[in-house]
């Protein structure tokens, strides 16, 4: 392996480590659901493994953005250490995330300015109950 390995991606309500190390991954969402917009999403977390080829300093970047926008509704840098050339799990809590209207969204994430996923998920207007 000569790249940094994503292996696996989830948007979810909530992620943490348990004492024991173990992964916890609360409320994975493809889709979120609105009575009007614009909406605040309460929080959004963004949990990933990734596989390094060796041990180092890996910068990154996320991104949240709508489809049919060019600019992100939030952009977040920071640099993931890896100690050991093994899988390293990456947990990003965004809090208050507004999203202006309904439709598709992405959150994007880069490795040394190299993208390695996108997740899409949808935003959409409730059906009004009579």
């Amino acid at each position: 392996m000569s790249e940094p390995k994503l292996n696996f991606i989830h948007l979810c309500d909530m992620a943490f480590l348990s004492q024991e190390k173990k992964l916890n991954i609360i409320g994975i969402f493809e889709h979120i659901y609105a009575h009007k917009f614009p909406i605040t999403q309460q929080k959004m977390t963004v949990v990933a493994n990734m596989s390094f080829p060796k041990p180092g300093k890996y910068p990154f970047s996320i991104e949240v953005l709508s489809t049919r926008k060019t600019e992100p509704l939030i952009k977040f840098q920071g640099e993931i250490d890896s100690q050991e050339a093994k899988n390293v799990n990456l947990i990003a809590d965004f809090p208050q995330v507004g999203l202006p209207d309904q439709g598709d969204y992405l959150v994007k994430i880069e490795i040394e300015k190299k993208q390695l996923a996108e997740v899409p998920f949808k935003v959409t207007l409730l059906p009004i109950k009579k």
